[in-house]
Parts: structure tokens; C-alpha cells; sequence
């Protein structure tokens, strides 16, 4: 059947079963059942007995074809160049490493900086930007527009820089040495179809790009006045230069502390905290016993501030808890970070790893967290990291399960879910998304979900 058509007879199951299930809760995050028979077992709302039905969840529903999910060519090129075995180097803070890991990779190698200072172009540029850096607070008071001026790249000034880079490292011979670098740590695989050269040019503009977006988010935040505090200390604790790239670099990371947005380093390292009983399980699954690797669920925000868990978040839980029992996957995969209400002190993912262990009896070590993701996109993106980096076998399909609202809007992705990927993200960060129920979509995940974007420092 065409891709299209078989989507559209699912649609068309999926809004039957809601209709026929309404009183059940099908919509709106309330706790549900599908009017499809399938497999069934103990479960309810809260943990209270009950059962459910879980429909029949077939992961070869779900093929990667020419127009499944993302471009093959650029998947496979990531894909390839990933090497799980790369070991990438440690900065000085976590936020660096994760948001703008092309500075920690350039400040691992002292001889490679001083050979890249040693440049032209690139030592005029970094006077420059130190000079702006010093001058900044005076010149431009508390006026926000002023300091981006004076701090931020311009298109060409980082165009410039970019092709300096590159030429150094031509010159230099270490081109195809730092190129590799970038390729294996798979958080650059947008530009994996991309030489050398243009590889690294486009890191460096990816990197400026970050930079200016935390810095318009963070001045908003903090105000004028408190932004150019802040580049004032950073740089008065440096006087020393910096190096070409570094003046806005650690004003960002200067101001995200300020703000207390340290969202991104919460929790790390995962494998040796909150998933470290799964991370240590997953070795020991016989994947051929289960149809889908993991049951990915995403997280669903209280409005109430002081509520850790909301009841449309726990009932996404019981849905996954349900499917978990019948031996749908041997991991549950729960996503979703800080976000509602904003600067909330609970974890959407953590919360539902609390209420699945305490009231459905879900081990620890079957249960794998992202605690960061803060939108649907990143849901998908943040859990393909997970399964990459901890072992779990990506060449199998993983199930998401939600309320029917996510579920649809998931599931049909060529409407809205798709182009906002492609909008906020750069791509799909899946090979294959495909409804199997009203509650249960079907995804191949993307290597390209290891592509690095800085521009959101909370959740890079």
C-alpha cells in the first residue's frame, strides 16, 4: 500500500478507536484504552487494578522507504561516520562540552590553538573581539542591542573566521585529523555530506550562530544592566586575551550561570546516576524476544507549580507501564526535562520514573531517562541519543506511546509534527514514524539526532 493511503486508513482507525473509546479517555492525556483487541493486562489509572487492552503493536508496520523520514543520503553519510568508540574530550564545564562542543574540542589541543592564533586573519580577529569584549560594558551601558553588536559574530566576520580555520588547518596538515574528530562524535552529522573544509567551516558558523542565540535569550533574561555585569567580570577574571572565539564564548556560559540555567548539566553524567541500572542491564537483553527496544514516553507538564507530576503525565505512565507488562519492549524510556511551569524544580521524566517504580513496580534498572528534553521534537531526538550512546540496538524499531492528542499529532507528521522538525531541528530525527494505534506510534530512529544545536543551551 502507498505510504500516504496506508496513513490515511490509519488515521481513520486511529479516530474510530478514540470514537468507540471515548468514555475511556481517549483524548486530552486521560487514561486510555484502544478499542482494538490485542494482548491485555493488570493495569489502570494511578495504579489502581483495571484492565487493559493493548492492541496488536506490529513493528513491521513501520519500513523505511524513499519518504519515510529523513533524507537517506545524509542519514546513512551520519550514520557511518558516528564511531561509538570516539571518546570525546572533557572542557571546563558540561554546559560547553554539550551546547558548543566545537570550542571544547578546540581548547583540548593548546598546540592546534596557538598554531590557529599564530594566523592573520584569525590573530587580527581575536585582538579585535577581546578589544569589543573589554570595551562593551562602557560603551553600551545597559543598552542590550549595543552589546550585541560589540560581542556578536556578524555573518561575515564569522564567514571570515570560518575559512581562516579551515585554511590553517589545510596549511598545517591536520584538516582530515580534526575533520574525523567532528565526524565521530556525530554531533555535526547535518553537515556529514560536506569535505573537510566545508565540514569545519560550518561547525565554526554553526557555532557562532549558538553563541548569538544564548546570548539574545540570556540578555533578555537577565536585562541590560545584568548583561553588561557580566561581561564586565568575565572580563576582568581574564586579562590575559582571549583567543578569537572565546569573548562571547564565555559570556554565555558567564550568563547562563547568572541566570541559574544550568538545566543542561542536571543529572550528568545519565550513566552514572539516574541510568545507571539500565545502562549496566542493557547487555544482558535478548532484543529477539521483544517486538520494539524501548516504549518512549514523553512528558507532559503540571500547570501547578508545586505538582511534581501531572495526571496526563501519569497516565501517559500507566499507558507505557501496561504495554511494559505485556513484554511490548524491555525498556520504558521517559522523556522530558524542566519546563512547565518555567524554572520548575521537577523533572517531567525523572517524576514518571519515581511514580512507575513506587506504584507499578517498574524496575530500575528497566527504566532509561532523559531529563532535558523541553519540547515534542526533542523528545524524539533526546531518546535516539540515549539509545545510540547506551547500546541499544538502532537498526530495531522503538514504540512511542502517549495520549491520542501527542499520538496524532505525532503520528501525522507530514502535517505539522514534520515541517517543525525540519524547522526547529534541521531535520527528522527519525528513518520511519508510523501509527499503530491511537495511543502507539512506531519510529526507526535517525543518527543525525546526535547533531549537536547550541542554540537552545538549556537542551543542546
Amino acid at each position: 500500500m502507498h505510504p500516504k493511503l496506508s496513513f490515511t486508513v490509519t488515521l481513520v482507525a486511529m479516530v474510530s478507536a478514540c470514537a468507540l473509546a471515548a468514555t475511556s479517555g481517549c483524548s486530552g492525556g486521560a487514561a486510555p484504552t484502544t478499542s482494538t483487541t490485542g494482548s491485555s493486562t493488570s493495569t489502570g489509572s494511578g495504579g489502581s487494578g483495571g484492565s487493559v487492552a493493548i492492541p496488536p503493536l506490529d513493528p513491521a508496520g513501520c519500513p523505511i522507504t524513499a519518504d519515510s523520514g529523513e533524507d537517506p543520503v545524509i542519514e546513512a553519510a551520519a550514520e557511518a561516520q558516528w564511531s561509538a568508540a570516539y571518546v570525546p574530550p572533557k572542557g571546563a564545564s558540561i554546559e560547553q562540552d554539550k551546547a558548543y562542543f566545537l570550542a571544547t574540542l578546540l581548547r583540548a589541543d593548546s598546540a592546534l590553538l596557538a598554531d590557529l592564533a599564530a594566523d592573520a586573519t584569525l590573530s587580527a580577529a581575536g585582538i579585535d573581539r577581546d578589544q569589543r569584549l573589554r570595551g562593551a560594558p562602557a560603551k553600551c551601558a545597559a543598552d542590550v542591542a549595543c552589546q550585541r553588536v560589540e560581542l556578536a559574530w556578524s555573518d561575515a566576520d564569522a564567514a571570515s573566521a570560518a575559512e581562516a580555520v579551515r585554511a590553517r588547518l589545510t596549511t598545517n596538515g591536520k584538516l582530515a585529523a580534526f575533520a574525523k574528530d567532528l565526524r565521530a562524535s556525530g554531533r555535526f552529522g547535518l553537515h556529514a555530506t560536506l569535505d573537510d573544509g566545508a565540514l569545519v567551516k560550518a561547525a565554526f558558523t554553526d557555532l557562532t550562530a549558538a553563541l548569538a542565540a544564548t546570548f539574545d535569550a540570556e540578555a533578555a533574561s537577565l536585562g541590560g544592566a545584568k548583561s553588561a555585569e557580566v561581561a564586565k567580570a568575565v572580563a576582568a577574571a581574564h586579562p590575559a586575551q582571549f583567543a578569537f572565539f572565546e569573548p562571547l564564548l564565555e559570556v554565555c556560559l558567564a550568563a547562563l550561570t547568572a541566570d541559574l540555567r544550568d538545566e543542561a548539566s542536571r543529572y550528568e553524567p545519565l550513566d552514572q546516576g539516574e541510568n545507571e541500572k539500565a545502562v549496566a542491564h542493557i547487555p544482558s537483553i535478548d532484543w529477539t524476544k521483544f517486538p520494539f527496544t524501548v516504549i518512549l514516553v514523553p512528558g507532559y507538564g503540571p500547570d501547578v507549580p508545586d505538582q511534581p507530576l501531572s495526571p496526563s503525565g501519569q497516565a501517559r505512565a500507566d499507558l507505557a507501564a501496561a504495554r511494559f507488562e505485556a513484554g511490548i519492549a524491555p525498556l520504558i524510556l521517559l522523556s522530558g526535562g524542566h519546563v512547565h511551569p518555567d524554572r520548575t524544580p521537577y523533572s517531567e521524566a525523572i517524576e514518571m520514573k519515581k511514580y512507575l517504580h513506587a506504584a507499578r513496580g517498574v524496575p530500575e534498572e528497566a527504566m532509561l531517562v532523559d531529563p532535558h528534553a523541553r519540547h515534542t521534537t526533542t523528545n524524539l531526538r533526546n531518546a535516539t541519543r540515549l539509545l545510540y550512546r547506551d547500546g541499544v540496538p538502532t537498526d530495531r524499531p522503538l514504540l512511542i506511546t502517549s495520549d491520542f492528542g501527542q499520538s496524532l499529532y505525532i503520528a501525522y507528521w507530514h502535517g505539522t509534527f514534520g515541517p517543525r522538525c525540519q524547522d526547529e531541528l534541521g531535520y527528522l530525527p527519525w528513518r520511519s514514524l508510523v501509527p499503530l494505534s491511537g495511543n502507539d506510534t512506531c519510529m526507526r530512529p535517525a543518527a543525525l539526532s546526535l547533531h549537536g544545536d547550541g542554540r537552545d543551551p538549556l537542551d543542546p
